[in-house]
């Protein structure tokens, strides 16, 4: 429970807001809960989004929020000239080795690039940190494709 009551009170202070007391066990799960709830429960009557000239049903409140706001909370930045200076680097790499090093970067089972790019999509919402090996799940996806379909 330290834990916790660190981790919430480092998000209140971030907020302004105080507690001058450490949360309760039934605290706790409630605020638990309320989380869980947000952002991985979804209901009847939840909307639809369209991606891709599809339809989709929200999966939940926060997926909701991030369609609407994530822009603003990401707040993303161009540095024109660090890319000149990334695009300066791959060039020389492109003018000595060709194309090679931009090529199968990992073992891709023959997969085409759609189905590649399909893997990709499905596996992003579960791979924040860029821990899961690619090779495992193209491996997974020739075995059985249908475990990717939508």
């Amino acid at each position: 429970m330290e834990n916790f009551n660190k981790f919430f009170k480092i998000l209140l202070t971030n907020s302004q807001i105080t507690l001058s007391r450490d949360l309760n066990l039934k605290e706790i799960r409630f605020i638990i809960s309320k989380i869980n709830e947000y952002f991985y429960t979804n209901y009847e009557g939840i909307g639809y989004t369209n991606i891709l000239d599809d339809e989709f049903e929200y999966f939940s409140e926060f997926h909701k929020f991030w369609e609407k706001y994530h822009k603003e909370v990401l707040n993303p930045k161009i540095d024109e000239e660090k890319c000149e200076q990334v695009a300066d680097v791959l060039h020389d790499v492109y003018k000595k080795f060709g194309k090679a090093p931009f090529c199968e970067l990992y073992d891709t089972f023959s997969l085409k690039p759609k189905e590649i790019c399909t893997i990709k999509y499905f596996s992003a919402n579960q791979d924040f940190r860029g821990s899961r090996k690619f090779e495992d799940l193209f491996k997974k996806y020739s075995e059985d494709p249908s475990i990717f379909d939508k």
